[in-house]
């Protein structure tokens, strides 16, 4: 095969430089060397497979074998086979040059078994071209199938990296994606004393889905505070998205493979095109990975309606629950309407101006009935009238589209042309045995597609009755988009006809199965059954919805989420009842650390509000030592593999506004701790050589005067901070 260095036909300086070295991955394996925006990446010259890539900023970030290396990878069942693969290292390539990009074209690409005779009948036809980014950091990645066999192909594997390397200490390595993160080199590959079902160990996924899972947006980032790629799918409001699997070698714990998949179905004489991918090697943590995403994101994001000043400044919400929707017993309603404006105070008084109402209806049917138990419309409107004369808005909490089988009269499952007992049905008691009955056909309900038109109308004028009686406000339980936007347009109709009764009035949702990339168009936060969660990247990216962490009660966790400037739901349980059966001033370890960070978020409001979440990146080296597990924990049976977080001793976040810092820092541990506090200024305040340091205490106040210090590197040493206390630095240019 003519070498690539002879195919050229000019050189090409500075950006882009191509010449035949030879790799050191294997002797006899010549490879082409291309640099695009400072990202060299090195191409086995006869099958085009991605053998390395390296850049400035982290070294080595991938290095591969021969027999170990791909750039995609495609699947075509074949009879007998049904696990036939095509390869491009079983493949021969061709290698294209062209301005600033280089094209590896494959005409066939080669099987890793032999079809049987009379199915293949032709070839799979495959380009992937690499082009350096108007950016002038990133590199564009872009692949295209064509179908001439006469296979089906069910999946591509696209961007698929072999290879990836730790460029750190592998404890310190990081596959983050929106809603969290994993060490993917922590401990073993098998578990240790265990011998689990392989086909569960070899690969994990990560679906891309609404708040329940980490991969929630396009986008994920490899590395540590060092440095890293990050990597986004350019596109927007399309499905399916895809879901990015990872394999660890067995025989080499230190070889890494990341794949996007896509789950097609290019028939024989089809094609695939993918969106454009956008990879950038960055120094620093994920937030510097992340900014070619959050601008392009930018040009896509619209909203119909502002968010209301009480949730974009305010620190939470509470939950109450008013009455168990299978109770007979009107007497074991927990709170009334006439509870409300006692509730509403008691909130206030904890800086907590929003609150969502559960159990205040019967839930299933459509138009919604009050909760006899609760009191009446006439009650619930007034009681929401005299909370929003103090300052506190009440939102109840609805669902319309888990709906029993039969509503009166009406066959509900003929109605929106569904199956009977097709949906869950939600029982569920403190003194049931368990506390939530299992499914059966006789007690279950019809989940309608929210996409379903008879429906839209049926639930529009549910809500539309309830606006008519005063209330306004609405949070939306099981907000599953269908994969459409009539959803969105759906909620941005209620919307229209409750803010013109209330223009502060609120709406609410639990994404699943959805987007965020059409949830973020309407809702103003949102009510997930989430403990603690990272959503740093999904923060930096999306203002809103505001994610919504529950507490019942620890002081940690409302500390880690203001830091975060995560949205509070305040949750306080009584013993052996429901959550949200407390008021929060009855919950002592809860009140008081909310009446801490209160007034700590209004000090440093506008960087919550308008600056960029920096998260633990504002860092250039971790406080303490700390590794994540490499997997999370399933949730309520669901596939589920957000949280539980496990926390670091010292706890870390920036938030950029404009040309200033804000870093929050506390102490998680359980003694007083005295650390350093580490960052590279450059990263983040680029055009300033000298800087302005103010450190505040726990309470806010000034603690020894402003400092200025000078050259790139700054270093705070913070002295026995108690256990569970905050300090905080505002650093800003001295001009």
């Amino acid at each position: 095969m003519q070498s690539l260095g002879s195919r050229m036909s000019r050189p090409v300086a500075v950006l882009m430089a191509i010449v035949p070295i030879l790799c050191g991955v294997a002797e006899s394996s010549l490879a082409a060397s291309v640099v695009l925006n400072g990202l060299k990446i090195e191409i086995d010259d006869d099958t085009g497979t991605l053998l390395r890539l390296s850049h400035p900023s982290t070294g080595v970030v991938l290095d591969a074998s021969t027999e170990r290396s791909s750039i995609l990878t495609v699947s075509a069942p074949a009879p007998g086979f049904t696990a036939l693969q095509l390869e491009p290292r079983l493949s021969r390539a061709t290698i294209s040059q062209a301005k600033d990009a280089v094209t590896l074209t494959w005409d066939a690409l080669q099987p890793n078994r032999s079809p049987k005779r009379g199915t293949s009948g032709g070839a799979v036809r495959a380009e992937v071209t690499f082009r350096a980014a108007p950016d002038g950091k990133s590199v564009i990645l872009r692949a295209q199938i064509r179908n001439q066999s006469q296979l089906e192909v069910s999946q591509i594997l696209f961007p698929d990296l072999q290879g990836l390397r730790p460029f750190d200490e592998p404890e310190r390595m990081e596959l983050r994606m929106a809603l969290g993160a994993v060490n993917p080199f922590a401990g073993g590959v098998r578990p240790e004393g265990r011998a689990t079902f392989y086909p569960h160990g070899m690969w994990r996924e990560y679906p891309s889905d609404a708040q329940y899972q980490r991969n929630a947006l396009r986008w994920m980032d490899y590395g540590s505070l060092k440095g890293g790629i990050a990597l986004f799918e350019k596109q927007w409001l399309t499905d399916p998205r895809p879901s990015i699997l990872t394999n660890r070698n067995e025989a080499d714990p230190n070889d890494l493979r990341i794949a996007w998949q896509h789950r097609v179905a290019v028939q024989p004489g089809g094609n695939w095109q993918s969106a454009e991918y956008w990879l950038t090697p960055h120094r620093g943590g994920w937030a510097k990975g992340i900014e070619p995403f959050r601008e392009y994101a930018a040009t896509q994001i619209t909203r119909k309606f502002p968010v209301p000043d009480r949730i974009r400044d305010g620190v939470g919400f509470q939950t109450i629950w008013m009455m168990q929707g299978s109770e007979p017993d009107s007497s074991r309603a927990v709170y009334r309407a006439a509870d409300l404006l006692r509730v509403a105070r008691d909130a206030k008084e904890h800086g907590i101006y929003e609150i969502v109402l559960w159990g205040w209806c019967i839930y299933g049917q459509l138009p919604v009935r009050i909760h006899p138990a609760v009191g009446t419309f006439e009650e619930l409107a007034q009681a929401i009238r005299e909370a929003k004369q103090i300052g506190v808005n009440i939102t109840p909490f609805v669902n319309l589209k888990n709906l029993n089988n039969r509503n009166g009269n009406v066959d509900v499952a003929a109605r929106y042309g569904l199956t009977p007992g097709s949906g869950s049905a939600w029982i569920y008691h403190p003194e049931a045995i368990p506390a939530m009955l299992p499914f059966t056909a006789a007690s279950g309900q019809v989940d309608v597609p929210t996409s379903n038109p008879v429906w839209g109308t049926d639930a529009a004028m549910a809500l539309s009755e309830l606006i008519r009686q005063g209330i306004t406000s609405f949070a939306f339980d099981v907000y599953d988009d269908a994969g459409s936007m009539a959803l969105i347009e759906w909620t941005n109709g209620v919307r229209a006809q409750a803010r013109k009764v209330d223009p502060d009035a609120t709406f609410a949702a639990e994404p699943v199965n959805g987007s965020f990339e059409r949830s973020t168009r309407t809702l103003d936060y949102t009510w997930n059954w989430m403990d603690y969660v990272e959503a740093g990247p999904l923060q930096n990216v999306l203002r809103y919805p505001r994610i919504n962490i529950n507490v019942e009660r620890s002081a940690r966790v409302v500390k880690m989420a203001f830091a975060d400037g995560l949205y509070i739901n305040a949750l306080p349980k009584a013993p052996n009842l429901a959550n949200g059966t407390r008021l929060i001033g009855e919950e002592p370890e809860l009140a008081a650390a909310l009446k801490e960070v209160v007034p700590l978020r209004r000090q440093f409001l506008e960087f919550f509000r308008d600056g960029n979440f920096l998260g633990e990146s504002v860092l250039s080296e971790p406080v303490t030592q700390f590794t994540r597990r490499n997997h999370g924990s399933w949730i309520g049976g669901a596939t589920v593999e957000v949280g539980p977080f496990e926390y670091p001793d010292i706890f870390v976040r920036g938030h950029q506004l404009h040309d200033r810092l804000l870093v929050v820092v506390l102490n998680n541990d359980a003694t007083a701790r005295s650390f350093d506090v580490n960052s590279d200024l450059t990263l983040w305040l680029p055009k300033s050589k000298a800087y302005r340091v103010v450190q505040y205490d726990g309470a806010g106040k000034v603690s020894g005067g402003a400092r200025r210090i000078s050259g790139s590197s700054w270093r705070a040493s913070v002295s026995e901070l108690p256990p569970l206390g905050l300090t905080f630095f505002e650093i800003s240019p001295d001009r």
